[in-house]
């Protein structure tokens, strides 16, 4: 929506929204190594989003518990 606004408030396109998607980058590339620290503090912290505990094997859930 800035770019319209920045052009003398044309109205919204397709065209200006395809061109912020172009003009977009994923956090994964310009925070690599974030998201690298992210994963790694997951992989022994977290547990998938969704997941019902009720069927998480009991050395999961002592080991989240803990």
């Amino acid at each position: 929506m800035h770019l319209p606004f920045n052009e003398g408030g044309h109205p919204l396109s397709t065209a200006d929204l395809l061109a912020a998607v172009a003009d977009t980058r994923p956090v994964s590339r310009w925070a690599a190594e974030t998201m690298d620290a992210i994963r790694q503090w997951g992989a022994t912290h977290a547990c998938p989003a969704g997941q019902d505990p009720r069927r998480t094997p009991a050395a999961q859930v002592e080991r989240l518990q803990a």
